[in-house]
């Protein structure tokens, strides 16, 4: 394995590294989920968040609107942004 890894190129070292980071990351918001999981069965009343878990404290609580999106709407979004982002938005 060490020489694979200096066989790469800066781009491919970054990109590895990227998403070792994003694994770690991705790992870390499942674990917290699995807290809040047991949290929530024992303890019906204090509901705790995900970024409280966490730890993170920038990231700021949104409510969720009351609109209901119709079909249409939908269809129409999932169009302009196959449209702009190509063949990337799976259908």
């Amino acid at each position: 394995m060490p020489e694979q890894l200096y066989e790469l190129e800066p781009r491919e070292y970054s990109n590895l590294m990227r998403g070792y980071e994003l694994r770690r990351e991705a790992k870390r918001y499942e674990n917290a989920d699995l807290v809040i999981m047991q949290m929530r069965s024992k303890d019906s009343k204090k509901h705790k968040t995900l970024d409280y878990i966490l730890g993170n404290k920038e990231r700021k609580q949104t409510k969720k609107s009351g609109r209901v999106v119709s079909l249409d709407e939908k269809r129409k979004e999932l169009d302009y942004l196959s449209e702009t982002l190509g063949e990337a938005v799976i259908r």
